[in-house]
């Protein structure tokens, strides 16, 4: 199997935002998305077209370090975000930040960091 760093920028897969949001509008009950384990590139902030799935109660991440996510789905108890890396990568200490700042303003939120392939 290849592993995602492996892999050339052609090979993966990109979605443009029209889709996502008629995809995101035609599945409005949604209660788990997962952004975290995909080969998919975004191209664009995909929160926004988040937002469609009021009944969102978990989220996978990629990254993130915007707080509106937290503010934006009433019904959101668990976000996952992945681990960056390698302890010296810079994206991981931002992202640390991100988890423990978001624990501390949104504590009805769980905010937990995963590694891919380890549950």
């Amino acid at each position: 199997m290849m592993d995602k760093n492996d892999m050339h920028p052609e090979d993966l897969s990109t979605i443009d935002k029209h889709s996502l949001r008629r995809l995101f509008f035609s599945c409005q009950c949604l209660e788990e998305v997962n952004l975290g384990n995909s080969d998919m590139i975004f191209n664009y902030d995909v929160y926004e077209e988040l937002t469609m799935c009021k009944n969102l109660r978990q989220i996978y991440l990629g990254y993130t370090s915007n707080f509106a996510i937290l503010e934006q789905f009433p019904k959101l108890q668990t976000i996952y975000v992945m681990r960056a890396g390698n302890a010296f990568d810079d994206t991981r200490d931002s992202q640390t930040s991100f988890v423990a700042q978001a624990k501390e303003k949104y504590p009805h939120v769980s905010v937990l960091e995963y590694q891919k392939g380890i549950k």
